[in-house]
């Protein structure tokens, strides 16, 4: 709520002679709706929340050893991690691959704005470059925040809010990460809601509390926040604990409130009558309406929320995460790992049998048995009747081989090999089969995946960034990143700029793996080829050198003017090819004409 602007004079408002709808009937309404959205999400074969705190917990290596013996083993090896983290580097690198990972385009195809592009892009690039802020307050890039939402769409799903925030400092655009265990959806897909929970500090509501509409009317509700005690979301705060591993307790003299920021059609349960079509309400602490109704605050009438899974499933509104493809794998794997251990351990260490009575101190048992240690028998005891060695078992080979199939399973479930994430294998030489099986098996849902993000994230956000700009962004302020005229331009026609419906196509990601495929392809080819002389050398025959060069030096991703020669590198090799041609000898005339039976 702290990010929400105030209200949109551009927007329908209610006039203040007009009466309000009754806030019980509102708060009403927006309970029945929290009811049903948690039981949804939290109901089913297949509950959203619990599946995201269990991935949580291995994501942690937090795994229940309480029924294993004190002597087994409880090693948790760090594969979940170690995927997740790789998945979200390989994404960022694949999104940073290009230095314009977006294209901007209009929606009504009409061309009109093809000069402005260059503009446009110059901008967003600014933008993009501080749309974050650092715990200690420095500015962070887009890159950095896609990177944690890969990490949270692995893990549950990406979810940021795009809000204009500002401080002493100025303003800027906010791509924020949001906890998606915040955020509730209506779960027939008609988007008849939409919820989000968080806390604030008393003291930063009641800062907000002065803030009027655009007929000189508080904004927020003064008597109802004046009743607000504090009050916390003790499920919140186990959240964030799972989420970051550090504790989360909160000072009660901050005096926390906890926040219900909705966007949401309210029905007069009486009548069936609209009484809010999409508008923005806030209820504090689950029973006090402090602000609203009242219209989208943002010109662009759309959510600030995006929520995407990474992985859709039809008719599913929270969809399936990345770790659900192979999180249960891991499980398998770490336990078998276990297991082995174990094995290790009870063949190479063994138990025994003993006569205590035997032994001339009966006490020398007590510390048990160890390498280098002295037993001392009765005199007339024999050595060989005193002690025996009792084998517990052995590690069946076989046991090894499930484990290595584990492991390679758990690898294709996570889809993370190297040629798949568009980058080649770290050896010499890869076989065309390898290559073809890795194709097949894993780029086809990489591929699904990243045009996922790419057309159900970013290119939602990046419009929400430059919508959210074009409201409120003092352009003067970053005129010398972008240009005083293009600051000027902006400045003063940002309604024009908004009805153009500019709109913004990211490729980046699917076409730097699909460029790999091709590569690999390509590569599968040749080495098949090179078998071959025969196939070889009718492949030479139809085969254009320069353009087959060309396009391996594009598919490896290699800008070929680093390799073009400049204009001065020109003219030089020119001269000298000259003088080169000047100084050879030239052969006699009478020489030249001479045939060679004369020349005998």
């Amino acid at each position: 709520m702290a990010n929400l602007p105030e209200h949109n004079p551009d927007a329908p408002a209610i006039e203040p002679e007009i009466k309000r709808p009754d806030p019980e009937i509102i708060i009403k309404v927006l309970d029945s709706y929290r009811v049903e959205a948690e039981q949804a999400r939290d109901g089913g074969h297949s509950p959203r929340t619990q599946t995201w705190e269990s991935n949580w917990k291995r994501y942690w290596g937090l795994y229940d050893f309480s029924k294993k013996a004190s002597w087994q083993s409880q090693h948790v090896l760090p594969e979940v991690p170690q995927y997740v983290d790789r998945w979200a580097a390989a994404m960022r690198e694949a999104l940073d691959a290009q230095s314009e990972f977006f294209t901007v385009e209009e929606e009504g195809g009409t061309g009109m704005i093809e000069p402005l592009i260059p503009h446009i892009t110059r901008v967003m690039k600014v933008l993009l470059a501080r749309c974050s802020r650092t715990p200690d307050g420095h500015y962070a890039s887009f890159s950095s925040v896609f990177e944690e939402q890969m990490k949270l769409g692995a893990i549950m799903a990406s979810c940021v809010a795009v809000t204009w925030k500002q401080d002493s400092t100025g303003g800027w655009v906010s791509v924020e990460s949001v906890d998606p265990r915040e955020v509730w959806f209506d779960p027939t897909g008609r988007g008849l809601y939409r919820r989000r929970r968080y806390e604030i500090d008393k003291h930063e509501l009641v800062a907000m509390a002065s803030r009027l509409d655009e007929f000189g009317l508080p904004i927020y509700d003064l008597e109802q926040i004046k009743q607000l005690g504090a009050e916390v979301d003790e499920q919140a705060r186990v959240d964030r604990e799972m989420s970051t591993g550090i504790g989360q307790g909160t000072d009660q003299g901050r005096k926390p409130i906890v926040i219900d920021e909705w966007r949401a059609t309210i029905l007069d349960p009486a009548t069936g009558k609209m009484i809010a079509d999409r508008m923005l309400m806030i209820v504090a602490n689950g029973k006090f309406l402090i602000r609203g109704p009242e219209v989208n605050p943002y010109w662009h009438n759309q959510d600030w929320i995006v929520f995407t899974p990474m992985v859709s499933v039809p008719l599913s509104i929270y969809g399936r995460s990345y770790m659900e493809e192979w999180a249960p794998t891991a499980d398998a794997f770490i336990e078998m790992t276990n297991l082995i251990l174990d094995a290790v351990q009870t063949s190479a260490m063994k138990a025994y049998a003993v006569q205590p009575n035997m032994l001339e101190q009966p006490d020398q048992l007590t510390e048990g048995v160890s390498p280098n240690k002295l037993f001392q028998l009765a005199d007339g005891m024999p050595v060989s009747d005193f002690l025996k060695a009792i084998d517990l078992g052995h590690l069946p080979q076989e046991a090894v081989v499930v484990w290595q199939a584990l492991k390679d399973e758990l690898r294709e479930g996570a889809k993370l090999s190297e040629i798949a994430l568009g980058q080649m294998p770290g050896k010499s030489r890869i076989t065309a089969e390898e290559i073809a099986q890795v194709s097949q098996s894993g780029s086809a849902m990489i591929r699904s995946m990243a045009k996922t993000i790419e057309q159900r994230f970013l290119e939602p956000v990046l419009t929400l960034v430059w919508q959210t700009a074009l409201q409120f962004m003092d352009f003067m302020s970053i005129a010398d990143e972008i240009g005083e005229d293009t600051a000027m331009m902006l400045q003063a026609q940002r309604q024009q700029f908004l009805e153009r419906k500019i709109k913004f196509r990211v490729r980046g990601i699917s076409g730097l793996i699909d460029r790999q495929t091709k590569l690999a392809n390509l590569m599968a080819l040749l080495q098949t080829l090179a078998q071959s002389p025969d196939l070889f050398a009718a492949f030479m025959q139809r085969t254009n050198l320069p353009r087959l060069l060309q396009s391996l030096i594009t598919l490896f991703g290699v800008d070929p003017k680093l390799f073009e020669y400049t204009q001065t590198e020109l003219m030089q090799l020119q001269t000298q090819q000259a003088v080169q041609a000047v100084a050879q000898p030239q052969p006699a005339q009478g020489a030249a004409n001479e045939s060679p039976a004369q020349a005998a």
